[in-house]
């Protein structure tokens, strides 16, 4: 599952660590005074750890009057950038938004974050396109075994259920107070127009699976299956007949 992404690791990897030495060496002093060059190397490496010793960040340099001390800088430019195409390589490997990778997502949708909604929905998709199926077909089958459940078989057709993944965004308490409002106004003209009764629209808002923002069927895969099957065959005898 890593192996197609350890280039785009190794890549982050190295330029954290490149970036991290760059801002280790980032200032360097220069110190320059006559007869340095007639001095041997061990004489240069205890100037140098003298120098280094006495003249840190805030410290008061006392030199000659024909020495010298200067500070430079490693130049930084284009680091960003750099950063920024990293992060961007290593969200498209992974299918992740960089948001979402660093963290800085708190999965509260505000704003035009598209992005982070499209990464959100396509999680949703797989959730209940891949594994729902699997896990309403497990817990299917512990309802029938007779020993691992209550201590007898359940028909699973004789219980209402129905499998919920946890919601993995929400929306401000604003736009939520929006939504519901024009949900409210929308079932206030279908209850007009006959379409829907007020009980049907009670039972798909606040009936046994909470609030919801739309009309939905409760049921396993099993459920819809059957209903398929029973439209179906309803639209061979209208057709056949």
């Amino acid at each position: 599952m890593l192996e197609p992404l350890f280039d785009a690791i190794t890549v982050l990897d190295t330029s954290l660590w490149s970036v991290g030495q760059m801002l280790y060496d980032f200032a360097f002093k220069v110190y320059k005074a006559e007869g340095i060059e007639d001095m041997n190397t061990s004489e240069k490496y205890e100037l140098g750890m003298l120098m280094d010793f006495m003249f840190r960040t805030e410290a008061l340099a006392i030199i000659g009057k024909e020495e010298e001390l200067d500070k430079k800088t490693t130049n930084l430019s284009g680091m960003k950038d750099l950063l920024d195409y990293v992060w961007d390589y290593l969200s498209g490997a992974v299918r992740m938004p960089k948001t979402v990778i660093k963290g800085q997502e708190a999965g509260t949708i505000a704003g035009a974050q598209y992005d982070v909604m499209n990464y959100y929905s396509r999680i949703a998709a797989m959730q209940e396109n891949e594994l729902k199926p699997h896990i309403e077909r497990l817990i299917r089958l512990l309802l029938c075994s007779q020993d691992e459940v209550g201590g007898g078989s359940i028909n699973p057709d004789s219980h209402e259920w129905e499998i919920k993944f946890n919601p993995l965004w929400s929306v401000d308490s604003k736009t939520d107070a929006e939504i519901r409002k024009l949900v409210a106004e929308t079932d206030q003209i279908y209850i007009g127009n006959g379409v829907v009764a007020p009980d049907e629209v009670r039972q798909a808002r606040f009936g046994q699976f909470g609030l919801t923002e739309e009309n939905k069927l409760s049921g396993d895969s099993v459920d819809w299956d059957a209903i398929a099957h029973e439209v179906y065959q309803a639209w061979r005898e209208k057709h056949d007949g």
